[in-house]
C-alpha cells in the first residue's frame, strides 16, 4: 500500500478531484482508498463536478437494504450506478466498517466473509472501467481487510492530517459566512 499526505483540510478546497486522482494515481486507472475524516468529504466531493459525477453510498446504507443477498445486491447496483455515471467519483463512506475476515469471529464470521467477499467482487469488477475513482474514507485503516488494500484494489493511503489551530479559525469564519 502506498500512502501520501495531503495538506490540511481546508486547503482541500483549493484542490480538484482531478488534480487529487492525478497526484496520487499518476492519471492512469483509477483505484485510490482516500482515509480521511468523514467531514472531510464535503470538501472533496464539492470539487468533483470539475471532472466527474459522485455516486456516494456506505456499508450502513448497503446493510439498510435487509438481509445479506439484499446488502450484496444494494452494493452491486452502487456500483453499477457508479460504471454509468462515468466519469465518477465512487465515494464509500465509514469503509473501515466492513471489517476484516481475519478477525471475524463468532456468529457473524460468514456474514463479514461475504460481505468482504462481495466487495472484493465489486472492486474487481471496476478494475477494467476507466474513469471511475474509488474513495473510501475511515478513521481506522488498520480494522480494512488486507485484500481490499492489495495492489489493484484500492491500494492507496492519502492521510489528511487534522486541521492547526489557523485552519479551525479559517473553517470557522467560512462557516459564518
Amino acid at each position: 500500500m502506498t500512502s501520501s499526505t495531503l495538506p490540511p483540510a481546508p486547503n482541500l478546497t483549493n484542490i480538484s478531484v482531478r488534480r487529487l486522482a492525478s497526484n496520487v494515481t499518476g492519471g492512469a486507472k483509477h483505484r485510490i482508498a482516500w482515509f480521511f475524516k468523514t467531514s472531510d468529504s464535503p470538501a472533496i466531493a464539492g470539487k468533483q463536478a470539475a471532472v466527474a459525477n459522485l455516486v456516494a453510498s456506505s456499508l450502513a446504507q448497503w446493510q439498510a437494504a435487509g438481509h445479506l443477498g439484499d446488502l450484496l445486491k444494494a452494493m452491486r447496483r452502487t456500483f453499477a450506478e457508479a460504471r454509468k455515471k462515468a466519469p465518477c467519483v465512487l465515494f464509500i463512506d465509514e469503509f473501515d466498517s466492513v471489517g476484516d475476515r481475519a478477525t471475524a469471529g463468532g456468529d457473524n464470521a460468514l456474514y463479514i466473509i461475504e460481505k468482504i467477499n462481495g466487495l472484493l467482487e465489486c472492486l474487481d469488477g471496476v478494475e477494467d472501467r476507466e474513469g471511475v475513482v474509488v474513495v473510501g474514507a475511515c478513521n481506522h485503516p488498520h480494522r480494512i481487510d488486507p485484500a481490499l488494500l492489495r495492489p489493484g484494489r484500492l491500494e492507496r493511503t492519502v492521510l489528511i492530517p487534522l486541521p492547526d489551530e489557523e485552519a479551525r479559525e479559517r473553517i470557522r469564519l467560512s462557516q459564518a459566512e
